[in-house]
């Protein structure tokens, strides 16, 4: 039995939101000089039987000595609990009505796009 989800509903003040937080990490690839591919996200990018059920990343990004690396980017408010996530985000628990992840913010590597971004990749992916 396959699992349908319902279309989920986004606020115009969201759309903007996420629009921003693309254009900044479109910039901040830009200053690093690094190829990128953005993924354009309207439906007919995805076969029919699996919209819905399969997302994209926003960019593809050519990171020197690793290879492409997808970036699915979002635009997250800080929550005094955390960083709060959809169900079609990742796996979820219950919030109110709605499914949802929160990720303490401790636990969360944060990142300034005043640090160039390989520098901060390159951070990220420290097996220390």
């Amino acid at each position: 039995m396959k699992l349908r989800r319902r279309p989920h509903i986004i606020a115009p003040a969201d759309i903007t939101k996420g629009a921003q937080a693309e254009s900044a990490f479109r910039k901040w690839l830009d200053a690093a000089v690094l190829p990128h591919i953005y993924v354009e996200q309207s439906p007919l990018t995805v076969p029919e039987p699996l919209r819905e059920q399969i997302k994209r990343p926003d960019y593809i990004v050519g990171i020197p000595g690793v290879g492409m690396v997808a970036f699915d980017v979002k635009a997250k408010t800080i929550y005094p609990e955390g960083l709060i996530f959809d169900l079609d985000e990742v796996p979820a628990v219950r919030r109110s009505k709605v499914l949802t992840l929160c990720m303490p913010i401790e636990r969360a590597l944060l990142v300034s796009m005043d640090e160039p971004f390989y520098s901060a990749f390159v951070r990220a992916v420290a097996l220390n």
